[in-house]
């Protein structure tokens, strides 16, 4: 599966990137709100989940 992580503190993106990297996911990192949604609809994602 390819997950999108929005997360601007760039330890907590490598973090989460390491860990779902570690259960088998591919995962890209946006640090915006902006980049998050130009980079969802490149791939044709839509968001499974939010949080502030």
């Amino acid at each position: 599966m390819r997950i999108l992580v929005v997360e601007d503190e760039p330890k907590m993106a490598g973090l989460l990137r390491r860990g779902l990297v570690e259960e088998g996911h591919a995962v890209d990192v946006a640090t915006t709100g902006d980049d998050a949604v130009w980079m969802a609809t490149l791939e044709g994602r839509a968001p499974a989940a939010t949080r502030p």
